[in-house]
């Protein structure tokens, strides 16, 4: 068993026995980490707020090839996630989700965590009718980096002026002709393929980037469907009904 160390970010947690918790993390040199913090639920944990979901923390942590569930040591926050307001908290746990149902474990990539650290701080400050276009830019440009990017600007079969229509097998949008052999096939407005086009190239680090858009719901499930196309074992977010219904507000 070695003492290691690590950066990562809070997914969730869940208790174990009567004071004990396992924590999923995600983290930059290893990517997800399930591990036991033992005491943790207890009056006087060594733990704190470390555990609290979108906390940014320094682990110290036991790994042990072969075991399930690392035991960590210790926590250090780096910055506690501070953003006030359903919308927001709603939009950043929708960011924790697509980490922790669409990465597998053994995949560590920085860039990846570079790009949730920079989601997580612009839901903090975006404008509230620009929350939306930070969630999407983060799952589209994560799902670039996993091998899903989608076309959003022309079709993705030949290159053409795309019509409207959305195939997830064949990469997002496409024309009419290069649909019409597509088993599944959505209806795409060019405003939603659009702002699709312009999430895939947001810059999550400057504070001026995110944007409103009309089409939050149609763009938040084309999304959705191109994952679960491209995902075998990905159902769904469990968080778009909620995002949905707060658009809808």
């Amino acid at each position: 068993m070695a003492l290691t160390h690590c950066e990562a970010v809070v997914v969730r947690t869940y208790p174990l026995g009567d004071t004990s918790r396992i924590v999923v993390l995600y983290s930059r040199e290893f990517g997800l980490i399930r591990g036991v913090a033992k005491g943790a639920r207890g009056p006087r944990s060594k733990f704190g707020a470390g555990l609290e979901p979108l906390t940014h923390i320094d682990v110290v942590l036991y790994r042990k090839d072969g075991r399930d569930l690392d035991l960590l040591s210790k926590v250090d926050v780096r910055a506690a996630w501070s953003g006030e307001g359903l919308a927001r908290v709603t939009h950043a746990q929708a960011v924790l989700e697509f980490v922790d149902r669409l990465v597998w474990e053994t995949e560590h990539d920085p860039a990846l965590f570079d790009r949730l650290l920079a989601a997580l701080r612009a839901l903090k400050d975006a404008p509230e009718r620009g929350l939306v276009s930070v969630t999407l830019a983060f799952q589209l440009q994560a799902a670039g980096l996993l091998g899903y990017r989608p076309v959003a600007d022309r079709c993705a079969v030949c290159g053409a002026p795309p019509a409207g229509r959305w195939a997830p097998a064949r990469g997002g949008a496409v024309c009419a002709r290069c649909a019409e052999s597509e088993g599944v096939v959505a209806a795409a407005s060019p405003e939603a393929l659009a702002g699709i086009a312009r999430a895939l190239v947001l810059d999550l680090g400057d504070p001026g980037a995110p944007f409103p858009t009309t089409r939050a719901g149609e763009m938040l499930r084309l999304v959705e469907l191109h994952l679960k196309h491209h995902v075998p074992r990905f159902a769904g977010f469990k968080s778009l009904a909620l995002l949905l219904t707060l658009e809808a507000a």
